[in-house]
């Protein structure tokens, strides 16, 4: 998988070498570059923005899952305290 990817990234960046100006709104030209460098960039960033997006839930799901397991982890010790505890037929004896 990642060969095929490759090999379609290089026929991209051969096919695309044309140079573009980017400029920013009001502003002078801040640079002429080829096309498959804005592509990759931004796939680039996509990628990394995505990445600590998806870090952020992770670690929030982590987090709720070890609260949960404490909380489970109470109600199992508060459940065998009160199966252990005697029926009140038998302190009646």
């Amino acid at each position: 998988m990642v060969m095929f990817l490759t090999v379609i990234a290089v026929v991209f960046a051969l096919n695309n070498q044309e140079d573009v100006v980017i400029h920013a709104p009001g502003l002078w030209p801040l640079a002429s570059v080829p096309i498959f460098v804005l592509a990759f960039v931004s796939l680039l960033l996509g990628f990394v923005i995505g990445a600590v997006s998806g870090w952020g839930r992770v670690s929030a799901m982590r987090r709720r899952v070890e609260r949960l397991l404490r909380q489970n982890q109470a109600l199992e010790r508060e459940l065998t305290n009160l199966r252990n505890q005697p029926l009140e037929s038998d302190l009646q004896l």
